[in-house]
């Protein structure tokens, strides 16, 4: 595997200044390559799993999980799903995956109306309710000081459209509510919004697409980081400029990918990085020091060719000397600096140099539905 190269040409972008029972673990460290300089290379070592200071968050069989970096559940809860489905005929809502996390607590949606807490001791709490029904959904983003909640409503009742509203207010008691924005968008290719966490007071909003053939989220159409006061845009990042978006956002900011290579760029719109790939990325990561990145690579027709005979995984960052490929495994976002979570395992670097990964299975495939702390 050779080591990415830099892209020569630096990518548009407009971002201005711009969130049970314990599984069985199967640890099983897999080389797929080996440093150009071995002899003076020191030998590399799993990253620790233990005393972890951020989790996965998965969703699985009616239960929202929260998963350490050794594979283990720490929390778990049971989560009721929401009652919208068909977006119209032959069309369902994409529906974001109900949840939030701060440094205290773990916030989903349980059913239609009620936002409920979840500790790490496995407590659960009710602390407000959002609108919710047949033909309703919410989505929120709790502040990181557990204080604020943001919440984006979508009425389907409409024949051919979708109601849109976004309000921001107090998170316990309702207090300080203001409505912040309003539209209409169509059923057809129109855009909702989803409220994906907080930066430096600000709301990280991911633009997706409202209805499709299936209920999962894909790549967003661009990101905007506005005022929770006004919904005044502050930056966005397009993925007409850039190419396809990462789902996930990082404390350190953002991954996009296009045919010829992926592009990371920090919050104030600082390019971290430009790297070619072999492949087109149908998913992007970026780790939270910003220093590390994946991209999950399907079998898809990209340039005129197959990418890949097979899903992989790669992995590879500035502060490593070579990439590392893992065939068969999704990730779909970065627990913390050292370990990536997949649907169906924890991926744990081998440090330095990424010669090798750990692999903690999970016993069935679940629904990525963030990382604890967001931290963004």
């Amino acid at each position: 595997m050779k080591r990415l190269a830099v892209l020569a040409v630096v990518l548009a972008v407009t971002l201005a200044c711009s969130q049970v029972s314990n599984p069985t673990a199967n640890v099983s460290p897999r080389q797929t390559a080996s440093p150009s300089n071995s002899a003076h290379s020191p030998i590399p070592t799993l990253a620790s799993c233990v005393a972890a200071t951020s989790y996965g968050l998965l969703i699985a069989n009616g239960n929202l999980e929260v998963i350490d970096t050794c594979g283990r559940v720490s929390a778990s809860t049971s989560i009721a799903a929401s009652s919208v489905g068909a977006c119209s005929p032959g069309l369902m809502a994409k529906l974001r995956p109900p949840v939030s996390a701060t440094r205290d607590k773990v916030y989903f949606r349980d059913g239609d109306t009620k936002i409920r807490s979840l500790g790490l001791d496995g407590k659960t709490s009710d602390v407000t309710t959002v609108p919710g029904g047949p033909s309703t959904v919410s989505f929120f983003s709790v502040s990181p000081d557990d204080q604020r909640i943001a919440v984006l409503v979508e009425d389907f009742s409409p024949v051919k459209s979708i109601n849109l509203r976004l309000y921001v207010e107090d998170l316990w008691d309702g207090a300080h509510h203001a409505d912040i924005y309003t539209s209409t968008v169509s059923k057809s290719g129109g855009t909702t919004l989803w409220p994906m966490g907080w930066h430096r007071g600000l709301l990280t909003i991911a633009l997706m697409t409202a209805c499709g053939l299936d209920q999962i989220g894909d790549s967003p159409t661009a990101w905007h980081v506005v005022d929770p006061t006004s919904a005044r845009r502050v930056a966005s990042l397009e993925a007409v400029n850039c190419g396809k978006l990462n789902l996930w956002p990082s404390p350190a900011g953002m991954a996009c990918s296009e045919p010829r290579g992926i592009g990371l760029y920090d919050w104030n719109g600082k390019m971290l990085g430009g790297y070619s790939t072999a492949s087109c990325a149908t998913q992007v990561g970026l780790s939270p020091s910003g220093k590390r990145w994946f991209y999950f690579v399907t079998p898809v027709e990209c340039r005129g060719r197959t990418a890949s005979p097979m899903a992989y995984t790669f992995v590879a960052g500035s502060d490593a000397y070579m990439g590392l490929r893992l065939d068969g495994r999704a990730a779909c976002l970065w627990i913390d600096n050292d370990h990536l979570l997949a649907p169906d395992s924890i991926l744990s670097l081998a440090l330095p140099g990424y010669v090798s990964l750990g692999m903690t299975d999970l016993p069935t495939d679940r629904i990525c539905a963030g990382r604890f702390p967001e931290e963004i």
